[in-house]
């Protein structure tokens, strides 16, 4: 029995993985339904169901009305408690989706609310922002009038709301699937037996999760966004070169490469190497070195020619300082294609042969390494 289980992991795994980068759009009538058991299991009378078309619609618009709403400060009583008390433990299947994308798709998202709050006046959602809010508060208190709301929307914003607070006070939705995998396995695949109360309930929030992306549940409403368009990712994270990585259909997205948040400018338009180059965080800096190519980097930095090879396809081999990084090396080279580009190379390398073999995994007897062609 125990060999069937271990067997039905793999794909168990990739079944849950599937769910959560699915790019279907949200069942609202399934998630509408299923949030509305959550508040009864809570023991919550049922709250208007605001749909909005992206989590930057959700995260400005929930915050904003709550506010107006006049929750208190702490925030404390105003958000649904999690519908099921079942301890996470160390198994197998959990590690297993935590490898997988869906983790690192939470994680690399929530670095923008670093600057959220700008996005209450330059983001082409505002308007889908301050639609979500006047709905929520009429729906919870319809004798205000549109204008209050508006005037109120003003005052929020002037008050230098602290968006961050939403970090604890939301659900992932379809992208959390690793918690759901880990129930669904002990259920389905290990026939676990418990009482019917408990499985109802797992069942129930396993709908309000996989039927809509984040939402935010309040004591006055719930706010639930849209899934995304469609999700780029490379090696498990988010990741484009030519696009926005993760997109919604309000056409809100984020940049990201190799797992990192750059400026959507940065893809719109390629950035300068100055540009980059004065970017203050250490990561964001890196990423856009790569996305706009080391060589033109090397060019900005002065970079010092440590050894060149009489053959351009083996290349020459450079030293630059990098801000706040340090002496780095790297190998310029010619490929097949004719083009150029630059390569980053262990620090110990002394020669630019040394250098192009190292990029072939060779460490000994580089000496006599026959190059091949880049293509």
């Amino acid at each position: 029995m125990r060999a069937e289980i271990a067997a039905a992991i793999p794909g168990h795994v990739q079944k849950w993985i599937k769910i959560g980068l699915s790019c279907e759009p949200a069942n609202w009538e399934a998630s509408e339904e299923a949030i509305a058991k959550c508040y009864a299991y809570a023991g919550l009378k049922r709250v208007p169901y605001i749909k909005v078309s992206s989590p930057c619609v959700l995260v400005l618009a929930s915050q904003i009305a709550a506010a107006i709403i006049n929750h208190p400060e702490d925030g404390e009583n105003n958000t649904l408690d999690a519908p099921i008390d079942v301890d996470r433990v160390d198994h197998q299947v959990f590690e297993e989706m935590k490898k997988s994308p869906m983790d690192g798709i939470t994680q690399q998202m929530q670095t923008f609310f670093n600057d959220i709050g700008e996005l209450t006046t330059t983001s082409p959602v505002k308007g889908l922002v301050y639609d979500a809010v006047k709905e929520t508060v009429m729906a919870v208190k319809p004798e205000m009038s549109e204008a209050d709301i508006e005037a109120d929307i003003e005052k929020v914003i002037a008050s230098n709301i602290d968006f961050t607070k939403f970090f604890s006070n939301y659900y992932g939705g379809r992208v959390w699937v690793g918690y759901l995998a880990y129930m669904s396995f002990f259920l389905d695949i290990c026939d676990v037996d418990i009482d019917d109360d408990i499985k109802e309930k797992i069942k129930v929030y396993t709908a309000a999760q996989i039927n809509s992306w984040w939402w935010y549940p309040d004591q006055d409403f719930v706010m639930v966004c849209d899934t995304p368009e469609y999700i780029d990712l490379d090696d498990n994270r988010l990741h484009s070169p030519g696009r926005l990585a993760i997109k919604w259909r309000d056409g809100w997205g984020l940049a990201f490469w190799k797992g990192v948040n750059i400026p959507n400018a940065w893809i719109e338009n390629k950035p300068s190497a100055q540009e980059v180059l004065r970017t203050d965080n250490i990561e964001v800096r890196r990423a856009g070195c790569e996305l706009i190519g080391w060589v033109e980097i090397l060019k900005e930095l002065n970079a010092v020619l440590i050894d060149a090879h009489k053959d351009p396809k083996i290349g020459e081999l450079y030293e630059a300082e990098l801000p706040d990084s340090g002496y780095q090396r790297f190998l310029k080279v010619l490929c097949g294609t004719g083009r150029t580009f630059a390569i980053p190379v262990p620090p110990e390398m002394q020669y630019a042969l040394q250098a192009n073999a190292w990029t072939y995994g060779i460490d000994e007897g580089w000496e006599n390494f026959k190059v091949a062609v880049r293509t």
